[in-house]
């Protein structure tokens, strides 16, 4: 690339200008009709198509004066974008996170009052299996009782009538139908309790004392209703051991109460 004089200013430029970025003047035509050989400066036809001094070839360009627009380039701060990406990234990560953290919250709050509601149902089921079971080994008791001492009673008489000894008492007992339902029902009953016991393993934090009273009362309940249902020994043993668990199965369920207080 050379350089030239501009024919109207005389500051040097470069011969590929077609601008003087001086004076202003279009080099190849301007307003006063005049047209310059880029290559030597020299004035040329409007019509020659080469520089009658140096023989250049004239570029036919066209004179747009004082009409040329410059053009500005607008910054785009590229950091400053980063920056805005980033920190919506990090507000959308944190957001996330909140939300996961509510979600877990709820859920694990739902979990422990679900907990809290299990206990409290298996409690009063215990209790519920216990009164059953308790009104039936009222009944094995005094079949048992009154077929040894021969006692009349208006409840015991269909099975120590012509008994020769307790064992046929209470055989007629437990295959009579209506205490055949008495004894399902405690078996289902206990069966329920037994399910619903294995769920309530691994209890929240918050739980552990109550669910260790649930353990113990459960294990009081297993003793009472299995007692029942299958009595065995003398009948002082058996009334012994009845007595004293009827009795802890009431003391558990109280305090099974306690914990259930808010």
């Amino acid at each position: 690339m050379a350089l030239i004089n501009c024919p109207k200013c005389g500051k040097e430029i470069s011969d590929k200008a077609i601008v003087c970025p001086n004076c202003g003047i279009t080099l190849s035509n301007n307003d006063e009709g005049k047209r310059y050989c880029l290559e030597c400066g020299a004035d040329i036809s409007l019509e020659t198509e080469f520089c009658h001094n140096c023989g250049h070839p004239i570029l036919n360009t066209v004179n747009e004066g004082e009409n040329t627009q410059k053009v500005e380039l607008t910054k785009i701060s590229i950091p400053l974008f980063k920056k805005k990406s980033f920190l919506i990234t990090i507000i959308s990560v944190i957001l996330v996170i909140a939300i996961g953290v509510c979600v877990m919250f709820f859920l694990n709050k739902h979990q422990t009052n679900k907990y809290y509601t299990k206990m409290e149902s298996i409690s009063y089921t215990m209790f519920l299996g216990a009164s059953k079971a308790e009104s039936a080994g009222n009944l094995v008791h005094d079949v048992w009782y009154n077929s040894i001492y021969d006692n009349f009673n208006k409840d015991t008489f269909k099975y120590t009538m012509g008994a020769s000894d307790f064992n046929v008492a209470l055989t007629s007992l437990f295959e009579n139908d209506e205490f055949k339902q008495q004894i399902d029902s405690i078996k289902e009953n206990q069966e329920i309790v037994n399910n619903d016991m294995k769920k309530l393993k691994n209890p929240p934090k918050q739980y552990k004392e109550a669910y260790e009273d649930l353990e113990n009362y459960y294990e009081i309940y297993t003793k009472f209703v299995n007692l029942v249902i299958n009595p065995t020994g003398s009948l002082s043993s058996f009334t012994n051991n009845f007595n004293e668990v009827d009795s802890q199965i009431l003391n558990c369920y109280n305090k099974m109460k306690l914990n259930f207080k808010d």
